[in-house]
């Protein structure tokens, strides 16, 4: 039943051939999530698209015209997917949570490269600002005693608040700004790309669902397909900040006790 404040509508059954198209698509975006090579995702995302697509043609044969941005939510005990019926590709959403993996299952998935795991996780264990580290990532890592390659300094140098301005793609630009603002409070960490709508009210920051949808996208399948913008001043996505962000909710598991923002003690006794 759909339910609305003027009126309850009856939803008739889903037809065989929609139902299947739907579940078959799910299982393309399940296999797509999971695929840890470029060029399998790219094969994978293709027929994604394409049983999609299939999905939302068999779905307006039988309802109408559906929304162009949201189409089609769809959930099992596997997975799920979100998508329009504009030919975008599909954006996953896992179910149930995915468990808080091992830092160094990042780096054998090819989602961050072991010297940036390296140095972020020296500076978490250090007590560094992150954005610093960013702002000046050879620096930090020559105090650290560590080594970071040439390419990989210059990428996370994109992630500093500074250079906000030259990455040109907006909506880039837009999920930076929220990973600094997660940053900057710290409550968020592990799991900001996850929720990131409701995240983002609560630390009052302004994200469009193009920004929201890249997020989640990062969320469910822990790369994106590389996008660089002219002259490479733009984000990798799916080498760096996805990689850093996940990197980075990995790490600061347990980092902050969430009664310590309600609760100051000043009593100066030791508590167990």
């Amino acid at each position: 039943m759909l339910l609305t404040e003027e009126r309850v509508l009856p939803i008739p059954p889903l037809k065989a051939e929609l139902l299947s198209s739907i579940k078959a698509a799910g299982r393309l975006v399940h296999a797509l999530a999971a695929a840890p090579e470029r060029a399998m995702q790219s094969k994978l995302s293709k027929m994604a698209i394409g049983a999609a697509n299939l999905a939302v043609e068999i779905a307006e044969a039988q309802f109408g015209a559906l929304n162009p941005n949201r189409a089609i939510i769809y959930q099992d005990g596997e997975g799920g997917f979100t998508c329009g019926s504009t030919g975008k590709p599909p954006i996953p959403f896992p179910w149930p949570p995915r468990p808080i993996k091992e830092p160094q299952d990042l780096v054998r998935q090819g989602v961050i490269e072991a010297d940036v795991l390296e140095l972020i996780r020296a500076a978490k264990a250090g007590g560094r600002d992150l954005t610093q580290v960013f702002e000046k990532p050879a620096a930090a890592a020559k105090e650290l005693g560590l080594k970071l390659s040439g390419k990989n300094a210059e990428a996370l140098q994109l992630l500093a608040p500074s250079n906000l301005a030259r990455i040109q793609d907006p909506v880039d630009q837009e999920v930076m700004k929220m990973f600094h603002a997660v940053l900057k409070d710290g409550r968020f960490t592990t799991d900001w790309f996850d929720r990131p709508k409701a995240v983002a009210d609560t630390l009052k920051v302004k994200v469009s669902e193009a920004a929201l949808e890249r997020i989640i996208a990062v969320g469910g399948r822990g790369s994106l397909a590389d996008r660089l913008s002219d002259g490479g001043t733009a984000i990798a996505a799916g080498v760096i900040w996805a990689g850093v962000c996940i990197a980075v909710g990995t790490l600061f598991v347990g980092q902050m006790n969430p009664i310590d923002s309600l609760i100051r003690d000043r009593s100066g006794v030791e508590k167990f």
